[in-house]
């Protein structure tokens, strides 16, 4: 009876072993064999099929979100096409209006992630994509309303209102300045006239605020050009301008286009400018120990500590033509600028021009 049973056993076994190892091999790729009655095939990854012998197609797990289409490669990866509003390997992200680039220029995007962005443009440009070059008068840059004129390569220049100077108008013409003239806007248009339009003119020597001495004089002056200088002596006013410089060797200076000017002289001649019209060498003279001096006469000297005494001098028609009906070395021309032929300045006043180039950039 044990045997029998022990028989049967053993058979069963065999079969069942049997079953196992066929099953096993009948599931390919790696597939697990299952079931109790029905050969089932647990597969592995990537595959199918009763048998696990079938691959997984990539696409077959539908990997592309929102409306992407999957296509297949070669190489048994895939690739997903995204619609218009959509991006990522997988079409997962949303398309951004700033995702595109629409801000020129170095221009800085942000969006609401939807379909509106606005651009914040660097200095220098402007318009909704920042494509547009900002033209440097959009900006204003001339003050005291002086008007702005573009120019090229991003240049600009400011044309000052009279009584206005400076890269931006921004700075009064020291010419207004002037204690002498004291806003006489006759006077102050009339000598522009004559110094040949508009420049920037700043004060370099006052002999009220500084002293009369003529170091004074020379140290805030030499080495600057053009110079225009205005002498008050009672009610009399008068000056010369120079295109050369005062200072270095003693010496004249050579110029045909330095002048003397008059508003207020002794014979109530109307304003007059009196050109160089002869020894254009002697122009000007240059002395540490002379104020300014001009002409070979000289025609106008300020004398050191001029305010002292009585040493200053004119003596126009040596170098500078006198007006008509006067002669050069007559008590007449002498006396007509100061009232006298020596005389004691009251006020003495150096400008120069404001060395700055025209046409500035933004």
């Amino acid at each position: 009876m044990f045997n029998r049973l022990l028989l049967a056993t053993t058979l069963v076994l065999a079969v069942w072993i049997s079953v196992t190892t066929a099953a096993n091999e009948t599931c390919k790729n790696g597939g697990i064999a299952g079931g109790s009655y029905h050969q089932v095939c647990t597969c592995g990854s990537g595959f199918k099929g009763y048998d696990c012998s079938q691959r997984v197609r990539p696409c077959e797990a539908r990997p592309c979100r929102n409306g992407g289409k999957c296509s297949e490669n070669r190489d048994g990866t895939f690739t997903c096409t995204c619609t218009a509003i959509h991006k990522g390997i997988l079409c997962e992200q949303r398309v951004t209006p700033c995702d595109s680039g629409p801000c020129k220029n170095g221009g800085n995007c942000t969006d609401d992630g939807v379909k509106c962005f606005k651009c914040e443009c660097l200095s220098g440009f402007k318009g909704s994509d920042c494509s547009e070059i900002v033209q440097p008068c959009e900006i204003k840059p001339c003050k005291n309303n002086g008007i702005c004129v573009n120019e090229e390569e991003g240049r600009f220049t400011c044309k000052c209102r009279e009584g206005y100077g400076g890269m931006f108008c921004d700075r009064r013409d020291d010419l207004y300045g002037s204690k002498i003239l004291n806003r006489n806007k006759r006077y102050i248009v009339q000598l522009k006239k004559w110094l040949g339009g508009a420049k920037s003119w700043r004060l370099c020597y006052r002999a009220t605020d500084v002293g009369f001495a003529a170091s004074a004089f020379h140290t805030r002056c030499d080495h600057k050009h053009p110079t225009v200088t205005i002498i008050r002596s009672g009610s009399y006013i008068f000056g010369a301008y120079s295109d050369v410089a005062f200072g270095g060797s003693t010496g004249y200076r050579a110029s045909t286009r330095a002048f003397i000017f008059s508003f207020v002289n002794k014979d109530n001649l109307p304003p007059f400018k009196s050109p160089v019209y002869r020894n254009s060498g002697n122009a000007v003279y240059t002395n540490a120990g002379y104020g300014p001096t001009f002409g070979g006469g000289h025609d106008i000297h300020i004398s050191n500590n001029a305010n002292a005494g009585t040493s200053s001098y004119t003596n126009l028609g040596h170098t500078y033509q006198p007006p008509s009906g006067y002669s050069y070395g007559t008590a007449r021309v002498r006396n007509l600028l100061a009232g006298t032929y020596k005389f004691r300045p009251n006020e003495v006043e150096t400008f120069y021009v404001n060395g700055l180039r025209s046409g500035y950039r933004v």
